[in-house]
């Protein structure tokens, strides 16, 4: 265990070097009065003096190295273990639909009646659907991740009202209560417009999968000072507390809603688009009572985009 004074140890020839210059000059420290009796005594306390500098320099220097190694090294193990996690993910998430199709294979070889081979022939097709798909999400994070996107100005109203109504085609909104609150005259944003509505889209389709019949999903839009702030607000079954630091990572699925069908790849996706639009997401939610996520995005303030020619 170190010792509570240890940080005095590089410090320790600082303090020597001031008192031999104090030695060298005969300095009255009483009266602040100094007395140098030749050049040479000069030159040997300047000397000391030039040395303490330069190792308080080097001191100082070799101190902010060791602060950049020890950033680099924690983001190295952030990210080692953030890579971890993900590749055990993906090997839960991809293990599960593999093994069902080889026990349906299994089974298949074993039944004659035609009924029954066809309920597990429409069980493998959905288990390699399950593994398309999530393997095209899994395509569509990595290509966001590696492509530049052209910023251009987009009306947020059009963006969003694009976003409602795919959501509303999904045929689990026939049964909840869908509703899009969008002030007019909203100010125009840079960026991507089929990203910002496929993030738009994900989040409404989230809320669809995790609401009950009669439930309640409401898309709010408002600006607030140089912002578009983006409401996903839901009164369905909730996050429980400690889901919510890691819904937004890939794969994540919680153990509450395995049972509903799903990649874990859609917030994820949503989070990674957000960034690229300088936006931030923030979550709240309590099990059992709903979900509201919000999204900020820094706004172009116009009231229409500039003619191109």
């Amino acid at each position: 265990m170190k010792s509570h004074w240890a940080w005095l140890t590089p410090l320790l020839p600082i303090f020597l070097s001031i008192v031999l210059v104090l030695i060298l000059t005969e300095m009255n420290v009483i009266e602040w009065h100094f007395s140098i009796h030749d050049v040479d005594t000069a030159l040997i306390a300047l000397g000391i003096i030039a040395a303490v500098i330069a190792g308080m320099t080097l001191l100082s220097g070799a101190a902010v190295i060791e602060m950049e190694r020890n950033s680099l090294r924690r983001a190295r193990e952030e990210s080692d273990a953030e890579r971890s996690r993900f590749l055990r993910r993906l090997d839960h998430e991809l293990k599960n639909p593999l093994m069902a199709m080889k026990m349906a294979i299994a089974n298949l070889a074993n039944q004659e009646q035609f009924d029954e081979r066809q309920r597990i022939s429409e069980d493998i097709d959905s288990q390699i659907e399950r593994v398309t798909r999530l393997v095209s999400d899994l395509r569509k994070v990595a290509e966001l991740g590696a492509n530049t996107f052209e910023n251009r100005p987009i009306d947020v109203a059009i963006i969003v009202q694009e976003a409602y109504d795919l959501a509303n085609e999904d045929p689990l909104a026939v049964e909840r209560h869908l509703l899009l609150v969008v002030p007019k005259d909203l100010p125009y944003l840079e960026g991507d417009h089929d990203l910002l509505v496929l993030a738009i889209y994900n989040l409404l389709n989230n809320a669809l999968k995790f609401t009950r019949p009669a439930d309640s999903i409401t898309l709010r839009v408002q600006t607030e000072g140089d912002q578009m702030l983006l409401f996903v607000i839901d009164t369905g079954i909730g996050i429980a507390e400690d889901d919510l630091p890691y819904i937004f990572d890939e794969l994540y699925r919680s153990s509450q809603v395995r049972a509903i069908p799903g990649s874990g790849i859609g917030l994820a996706l949503v989070k990674l688009i957000i960034q690229r639009h300088s936006g931030t997401l923030s979550v709240q939610s309590q099990l059992g009572n709903g979900t509201t996520i919000r999204v900020a995005i820094p706004l172009q303030r116009e009231t229409k985009p500039t003619p191109s020619h």
